[in-house]
């Protein structure tokens, strides 16, 4: 199966589309308000400061494991110290558990960007933008883990300094369904774990198991770029999926939620064929996924193309992909599910899948990396994910 295009609609569109697309994504920004009291350049700069030596003194302790050597010199340390404690806490937990699995991040680089500024009275409101490239110490893995994600960060004046009172980091909101189509239980039966010591791999066909050919992170050169059961081109996928971990391909509209409408663009890459596309446009159908540009001011997409939950029940529906239950399965271009939250909203899983990401690479422990937006990551590891959301459960499904 040859990788499917990816542009639909005429050239003759494209200026037309790109001026829409940045209007979408400048409406999309999280919100805040340029409006209140006047701030000082100053101050702005100043704040800025106080809020990049917190994030840096973070990642220190992750890298080193080492707490109060991570604060001891630092200059605005006694200005943020008591709201990061918990966040500090965390980095060392994060590393001890990182370690336990033979991951380990070994350097990290870190830019903080103001996009809104707020200021009523003594208290100022920042929302910024972190990009953090963490360098990984994995031989066989990804050189680093790299990410964007948005903070507010709260700022009182007191005792004729600002100090940080509250580093908050946005959250996504809960991805959209057409409640429609909700079945009454999960269509996964059991959550990803690994493997018991011995374990050979899920067999497939010409006699191999699912773990043959991607040993290693990076994809060899020898090894055929379609999956083995199937046409799925996974270099063609992987390569889609990496290039556009931490930006957006101008030629689809951003969707608030992104993980979904990015993980249907990879597997349209890697040869998936739209299905329901000319058919009455039911966005509904569960057996339909298709984007189409045929309106200029908005995309007409499928609940299944924008949606996880959605996305799921087409893909199983339409025998597209296979559900698994060992993370040693999984290889780049396949998919994991996760499953934190609840319809109304609250940070809880409920059975429902809610977030999609993309397996991207995988080492020789078995330890599997995935990019994926909203929140964007490229190549973090599923162990990390997991430490940061103990309490959610995630699906395996082998694309097919």
């Amino acid at each position: 199966m040859k990788p499917a295009k990816i542009f639909p609609y005429s050239k003759a569109l494209l200026p037309i589309f790109l001026l829409l697309i940045s209007s979408v994504t400048l409406a999309q920004t999280p919100t805040g308000s340029s409006n209140g009291d006047y701030i000082p350049k100053e101050v702005t700069s100043q704040l800025l400061a106080l809020a990049e030596e917190a994030i840096t003194t973070q990642y220190q302790i992750l890298v080193s494991g080492d707490f109060e050597g991570s604060l001891k010199n630092k200059k605005l340390a006694h200005l943020y110290r008591e709201a990061m404690m918990s966040q500090f806490s965390a980095q060392v937990y994060r590393r001890n558990k990182l370690k336990e699995t033979r991951q380990d991040y070994k350097d990290f680089k870190t830019e903080l960007t103001i996009n809104l500024a707020n200021k009523q009275g003594n208290k100022i409101v920042l929302n910024i933008t972190e990009h953090t490239t963490l360098k990984l110490d994995i031989p066989s893995g990804p050189e680093a883990t790299e990410f964007k994600q948005d903070h507010l960060f709260e700022f009182n004046y007191e005792k004729q300094q600002w100090r940080l009172i509250k580093d908050t980091i946005i959250r996504p909101e809960p991805s959209p369904i057409n409640k429609h189509q909700l079945l009454p239980n999960n269509i996964h039966m059991t959550p990803l774990t690994h493997a018991p010591k011995g374990y050979l791999g899920k067999k497939i066909q010409g006699g191999l198991t699912n773990m043959d050919g991607f040993g290693a992170y990076f994809i060899p050169a020898s090894f055929i770029s379609s999956s083995p059961q199937s046409g799925f081109n996974r270099v063609a996928a992987v390569n889609y999926a990496r290039t556009f971990a931490l930006t957006y391909n101008p030629l689809y509209f951003r969707f608030r939620n992104d993980c979904t409408n990015f993980t249907s663009q990879t597997m349209l890459t890697g040869g998936w064929q739209m299905s329901g596309l000319g058919a009455g446009l039911d966005r509904s159908d569960p057996d339909s996924w298709y984007y189409s540009c045929l309106s200029l001011f908005r995309p007409v997409a499928t609940y299944s193309w924008g949606a996880a939950y959605n996305f799921n029940v087409f893909a199983l529906r339409a025998g597209r992909v296979e559900g698994i239950q060992y993370y040693e399965d999984l290889n780049p271009g396949d998919i994991i599910f996760a499953d934190w939250d609840s319809l109304d909203g609250t940070h809880q899983p409920d059975g429902r899948v809610d977030h999609i990401m993309i397996v991207t690479g995988k080492d020789t422990d078995g330890n599997v990396y995935v990019s994926y937006h909203t929140n964007d990551h490229k190549d973090r590891s599923m162990t990390d994910i997991s430490i940061a959301e103990p309490i959610a459960n995630f699906y395996g499904d082998i694309v097919r």
